[in-house]
């Protein structure tokens, strides 16, 4: 438990010391967008940017715990009457739980910088595409997971399965 905990504040640690040598940089490239492109960016104010960290903390949580419901489902109705070694194996799938894991550290990384900046800690600016991509493979995942273990499900119990997970 305190190992990706530890980790995620290392990443939220790096990433706020990322900071200084990428201002420049992004300056840069704001500028040659703003002349050559004619769109123009702004700077994300306060209440946006900890907007979209809490957004993204909220989207992990659903999908952890429409992961969780499905495995419950799955396990009180369709594999009720297998022994519970037989049922276990489902909980134990190794790729969910490297998607658990992957969601978890991903929710709890933007309760972390949104921590970072009311303490007072300046705005990530790598923040939003990096958490953009980290909730965009949490989703996609999301459907292989569904894929996968729709597939494991027994033949005459997979429209009660596809009832209770419609989106895979």
């Amino acid at each position: 438990t305190q190992t990706p905990i530890f980790i995620a504040f290392t990443v939220a640690i790096i990433l706020q010391l990322t900071n200084s040598p990428i201002k420049p940089f992004l300056k840069d490239i704001k500028q040659f967008i703003d002349e050559n492109l004619f769109i123009v960016f702004g700077s994300i104010n306060d209440g946006d940017y900890a907007s979209l960290l809490i957004g993204m903390a909220a989207i992990g949580g659903v999908f952890i715990g429409l992961h969780y419901a499905g495995l419950s489902t799955l396990n009180g109705s369709i594999y009720s009457k297998y022994p519970n070694n037989v049922r276990n194996l489902l909980n134990e799938e190794r790729f969910g739980k490297i998607y658990i894991n992957f969601l978890a550290f991903f929710t709890y990384l933007a309760l972390i910088l949104v921590s970072f900046r009311v303490v007072g800690f300046e705005k990530i600016y790598l923040m939003p595409f990096m958490m953009i991509l980290g909730i965009g493979i949490g989703i996609y995942a999301f459907i292989h997971i569904c894929q996968v273990q729709s597939k494991n499900v027994p033949k005459c119990s997979r429209k009660m399965y596809h009832f209770v997970t419609p989106i895979c």
